[in-house]
């Protein structure tokens, strides 16, 4: 998490972090609560959904190994966005407001790389909103697919996700992406087991799409 550091700020901010782990459905912090920690991913998968004053429930981002989260709450001093959670065994590092404000303003570099993540979380939800607004439902699965597939060491391209959690990215309902994936796997683009796809083909899935804006990392 540490790589974009300079080598000399990395002993000083491991210090200050403290590790969590989590089980799956494990919430870190909720909607609305203040922001007091600020959180990064070793292994697992973290989630930020945001419920509006009707219930309507809204992916924020999530986040895999290398993610930061909450950066936007800390930095301005308000509250949670969202409710964040873990969606399968999660490990997290975590520290306080304080002593990281402090490093930070000791070493205006660990700022600086604050800052970066913390307007890449703005430029995806800005990106998704155009996904949203642009795209039919089967372009955004793909999208989806796309933006989330991380590539193993025998080099195939993996989403590990539910039918449920792919609607919850895209704004669908499950039985809407479960007949979308069935299209997909009847082209031979994909395969699909026990809550992962496979994807045979990234280049014939780009081709699917009307136009093709670069598919940002979900991490930031």
């Amino acid at each position: 998490m540490l790589k974009h550091l300079p080598e000399h700020l990395r002993p000083q901010v491991e210090t200050i972090f403290r590790i969590r782990r989590l089980a799956p459905g494990e919430v870190v912090f909720r909607q609305g609560e203040p922001a007091e920690r600020i959180y990064f991913v070793l292994d697992g998968h973290v989630q930020l959904d945001r419920v509006d004053h009707d219930g309507h429930q809204t992916l924020l981002c999530q986040h895999q190994a290398g993610g930061c989260f909450c950066p936007l709450a800390i930095l301005d001093q308000g509250p949670q966005l969202g409710t964040a959670r873990a969606t399968r065994p999660t490990t997290v590092l975590w520290a306080p407001k304080e002593e990281f404000l402090a490093l930070c303003a000791q070493h205006p570099e660990v700022l600086q790389w604050i800052h970066r993540k913390c307007f890449g979380h703005v430029r995806h939800i800005v990106q998704r909103m155009e996904v949203s607004m642009f795209h039919d439902v089967g372009e955004r699965l793909v999208l989806a697919l796309l933006e989330h597939a991380r590539q193993t060491e025998q080099g195939e391209w993996v989403v590990r996700a539910t039918h449920q959690e792919l609607a919850q990215w895209i704004g669908a309902s499950r039985e809407t992406v479960s007949r979308e994936l069935a299209a997909l796997r009847k082209a031979g683009l994909i395969r699909s087991g026990r809550g992962k796809i496979i994807l045979l083909d990234r280049a014939a899935l780009e081709a699917h799409l009307p136009t093709r804006p670069a598919a940002q990392p979900a991490n930031g």
